[in-house]
């Protein structure tokens, strides 16, 4: 998810050679809200004036991740994980586990 201060909005990008398409819409729907509940708690911080903000999201019944390809393991930048994420906290330690957006959370 990148707010974009130039045109004072927020874009969510993915791979379009993904295999698996159709649970992606869970993720559009976590860009939207998260978008949504940014702008309404920090109306300050997603304004023009401000910089460029990226964040990092995942989706999934388990975390696609090919360890040999992550340039920041140690903790560089969170990775909001939307779906199963590891049990061993060792394995991906920058992620955090978020609940699945669905109607019922």
């Amino acid at each position: 998810l990148i707010y974009n201060p130039v045109e004072d909005n927020f874009l969510g990008m993915y791979r379009k050679d993904h295999e698996y398409r159709g649970p992606n819409k869970k993720l559009w729907i976590s860009f939207q809200h998260w978008a949504g509940l940014l702008r309404t708690t920090f109306p300050e911080r997603f304004n023009k004036d401000q910089p460029e903000m990226v964040i990092a999201f995942g989706s999934g019944d388990y975390p696609h991740v090919d360890k040999t390809k992550l340039p920041y393991t140690t903790g560089k930048a969170p990775l909001l994980q939307f779906g199963s994420s590891f049990r061993e906290k060792n394995l991906y330690p920058n992620m955090i586990s978020m609940p699945m957006p669905t109607k019922e959370h």
